[in-house]
């Protein structure tokens, strides 16, 4: 897998550290950062609220 670029772009364009971002969407730090690195695919309804979370269509940040 690949690292997740546009959502590293997405947070930080937030003005968001990860651990930031895993308190305004509730998940743990080692989630966060597996998505980030590319070392975990999430699940659907997990793309949509984090893709809402920044404000981005969930297929701009998780499109293939």
């Amino acid at each position: 897998m690949k690292p997740n670029a546009k959502l590293w772009a997405a947070i930080r364009e937030k003005g968001w550290s990860q651990r930031d971002f895993c308190k305004v969407v509730g998940d743990d730090p080692a989630t966060v950062s597996r998505a980030v690195t590319g070392k975990l695919n999430l699940d659907i309804p997990r793309q949509i609220k984090w893709a809402k979370a920044l404000g981005k269509p969930q297929e701009e940040l998780f499109a293939d």
